[in-house]
């Protein structure tokens, strides 16, 4: 279908799941173009990971920086090492690889290692280090498999905006797009973006007989069951020194030098309209700030009514990431609510919970997406007014 966003017409393919239409797209990414397809995470924006003028189609279409590395999907860690050849580990780095993919792949668990020398530096950010990931979802190992080719993919959206967990995401965000993309819809409803955020990701590296492991995304893989794997590699194999990192994010707005991760800028998955994170620092405001803005403009993000319940019936919009306070359930509606919310016609913000002292799983990879969709800004609500709080230089985040 043709999408038109007012200055030009772009070809763009809405297909949906079935044999042939893998075979199709397999041949289309094997001509260097780009497909969009579901993973259990979100929508990704795959090329060929081997074929580097494909791979820059992917930072062109979406306003990606190089700095950015993507990650490359593959069926199996045999398949990265043996039939793509994209890796460079040691023999120790590989113990630690394959105890994680057994537990863990397949599955929302990116695991950054060094990379061989076939392995393009745009898909790197220059870095050396690749990260890999074997989805689970159906559609995504189908075209994998039918392809046969190991498949670089970011999430199918303009970059720094809301990730898509929809195939009517990807129109909306890359409808001007000059290159012909190819977009799988799964028919079947059990093929959703069950997970709804991104993958988590692990980098492993070995140093002076050491394992250093560095937690630098949280995401569909719960940091405790991460912990859990490692604890239990470490009994496994009593010789091997191992340390794990997860460290408190300091985030600097900083795009020239490269990431070894994905999913590092402070704004990111960010909504159209200026998004705010609420604080409940008691900081008084003085009677002379007039800068306020009634919540009556404002829309609310919340789950479970703990945070914003109270302004339901007062603010322009209120929406619930979930009923109850399973934080699965709101890692699995938060995109899908960002989007909801940024096409309220009127709004002049969007107010999103903080949720970094929620002490439950996944409560933290949600807080940072929450997080850098405000891009670390946050705002205060007195007598059901919003204040931005003063910006800061660098934003630190616990």
């Amino acid at each position: 279908m043709t999408q038109q966003n007012g200055k030009k017409n772009y070809t763009l393919l809405v297909v949906e799941e079935n044999t042939k239409v893998f075979e199709q797209c397999g041949m289309h990414l094997k001509n260097g173009e780009l497909v969009s397809f579901p993973t259990e995470t979100v929508y990704g924006l795959g090329a060929h990971a081997l074929n580097e003028e494909a791979v820059r189609k992917i930072f062109k279409a979406k306003g990606r920086p190089l700095s950015d590395p993507v990650i490359v999907h593959v069926l199996n860690w045999e398949d990265a090492v043996k039939k793509h050849d994209l890796v460079d580990v040691s023999q120790n780095e590989e113990i630690i690889v394959e105890h994680l993919s057994k537990n863990f792949w397949p599955g929302p668990l990116t695991l950054v290692v060094k990379a061989s020398k076939k392995v393009p530096d745009c898909i790197t950010a220059s870095t050396g280090f690749v990260g890999i990931r074997s989805p689970s979802h159906p559609v995504a190992r189908n075209l994998i498999d039918i392809s046969g080719l190991p498949i670089s993919a970011p999430s199918a959206n303009r970059f720094g905006h809301i990730s898509p967990t929809k195939a009517e995401h990807v129109i909306e965000d890359l409808g001007y797009t000059p290159y012909p993309i190819m977009i799988i819809k799964s028919s079947k409803k059990e093929h959703k973006c069950s997970v709804g955020i991104e993958s988590s990701v692990l980098k492993i590296s070995e140093e002076n007989d050491k394992i250093q492991m560095t937690l630098f995304r949280r995401g569909g893989t719960s940091e405790e069951k991460l912990t859990e794997a490692i604890h239990e590699l470490k009994l496994k194999y009593p010789k091997l020194v191992i340390d794990l990192h997860i460290p408190s994010k300091t985030v600097k707005n900083e795009t020239k030098m490269g990431q070894q991760a994905p999913g590092q800028m402070i704004t990111h998955y960010a909504p159209d309209i200026q998004t705010l994170m609420y604080s409940s620092d008691k900081i008084e405001v003085k009677e002379k700030n007039t800068n306020g803005i009634s919540i009556s403009e404002c829309v609310f993000i919340d789950y479970n009514q703990h945070f914003f319940g109270k302004y339901s019936e007062k603010c322009k919009k209120y929406f619930l990431l979930s009923k109850s306070d399973d934080m699965k359930d709101v890692a699995r509606h938060l995109f899908k609510t960002l989007r909801a919310a940024e096409k309220i016609e009127g709004a002049k913000y969007i107010i999103v919970p903080n949720l970094s002292t929620i002490d439950k799983e996944f409560a933290k990879a949600c807080h940072d997406r929450l997080f850098r969709s405000a891009s670390g800004r946050e705002c205060l609500l007195v007598n059901e007014t919003v204040y931005i709080k003063e910006d800061t230089t660098n934003i630190t985040e616990n």
